[in-house]
């Protein structure tokens, strides 16, 4: 057996343990916080395992009992959520990744303000969703909103401040190309690519799937000059 077959094993294990447990604590109490702390626990691991089926329903579950007990806006609520939008997308239902994430977002926002580092990163992963779904328009929007707020990052969030603001000046240019905002995704891209530079330790794997995109970009709008150059930078990249 490989050491990759027995992890998985392993995981869906402890997610068996943990689902066992749950019918066992959720039959003394319709609002038992250790059983939707368990609940949530399984649902995690068997995402982590690839069993997207059974994550949704432990995690369901979960949302279900925290709901129940803790409110709308109980942080694990949002917590839930985010890991079945997580779900959702791995399974490519878009529309409820969507959906989990946008409410994920109304509780972020109510909980930490609107220039909060989780919200950046809600709106980073929604404005993905949506391009998946082909509604450019939206995803440029919930792009846009993430880069502002990426640019806002102080205090203890500030180191991530300019990488998140490369990746995230990334992100724009991607949605507003596919929603054929030529001359606007030009000017993220390069100031993506600028961002990039300037930080000391650069993921080069994201670096160069800018890179990559942004000659797509060039050659798409007759630049085949140009994309040759941005071609030969992410080749360089290892």
């Amino acid at each position: 057996m490989s050491v990759i077959h027995s992890k998985q094993t392993f995981i869906s294990f402890l997610a068996m343990l943990l689902f066992v447990l749950n019918i066992s604590i959720g039959e003394c109490s319709n609002w038992d916080e250790k059983a939707a702390e368990n609940a949530l626990k399984s649902g995690f691991l068997l995402k982590k395992s690839g069993n997207y089926e059974r994550a949704e329903i432990e995690l369901k579950r979960a949302l279900d009992l925290y709901l129940d007990g803790g409110g709308p806006d109980h942080p694990r609520v949002a917590t839930c959520l985010d890991n079945l939008s997580k779900v959702y997308a791995a399974m490519e239902k878009w529309d409820k990744a969507i959906d989990s994430k946008e409410r994920v977002l109304k509780i972020d926002r109510k909980l930490y303000g609107e220039n909060d580092l989780y919200v950046g990163l809600g709106l980073k992963n929604i404005s993905i969703y949506y391009y998946e779904v082909s509604k450019y328009k939206e995803s440029v929007s919930a792009a846009r909103g993430a880069l502002e707020v990426f640019k806002q990052l102080t205090g203890k969030y500030g180191k991530y401040r300019l990488p998140l603001m490369a990746s995230g000046a990334s992100g724009l240019a991607d949605a507003l190309s596919f929603a054929g905002n030529s001359a606007e995704a030009e000017k993220y891209y390069k100031i993506a690519i600028d961002a990039f530079e300037k930080l000391n330790k650069t993921d080069k794997s994201t670096f160069k799937i800018t890179l990559t995109n942004y000659a797509f970009h060039l050659r798409k709008n007759g630049k085949e000059k140009e994309a040759k150059i941005y071609s030969d930078r992410a080749n360089k990249l290892r």
